[in-house]
């Protein structure tokens, strides 16, 4: 609907699926529908995270950008890149950190270090 706005943006795990291409694209989506203190949290994937580390080498389609095996799509962010991105829509970073968890898989034996991005903005046009 023409001249909507959003108090609140939740981007949990979207961007990631996003072609990198198209990142600023979507940035400017959610300032379009933002009005002056709307606030955007976002969670990801962050670089170093096992999951990137483990891809194949034919998986990858461009910088930190690959594709899983079921067609899926992963891109895996950096804070400087992401809140550079948001900046440039008129979003104010007020809170970015790398979140490290891990995942353990006792029957498998498999423990993976995983790594997210989570980030807080809050849409201030000039």
């Amino acid at each position: 609907m023409p001249g909507t706005t959003v108090d609140l943006i939740t981007c949990i795990f979207v961007l990631s699926a996003v072609s990198p291409e198209e990142h600023c694209s979507v940035a400017l989506n959610l300032a379009r529908v933002s009005k002056p203190g709307t606030v955007l949290l976002f969670r990801d994937y962050a670089v170093n995270d096992m999951a990137m580390v483990r891809f194949k080498p034919g998986a990858k389609i461009s910088d930190r950008f690959y594709v899983r095996q079921d067609g899926t799509r992963a891109y895996y962010f950096t804070s400087e890149e992401l809140t550079a991105l948001m900046s440039a829509a008129g979003f104010v970073c007020t809170e970015s950190r790398y979140i490290h968890r891990r995942t353990m898989n006792i029957k498998e034996g498999v423990d993976a270090a995983r790594v997210f991005l989570q980030a807080k903005f809050t849409y201030n046009p000039l």
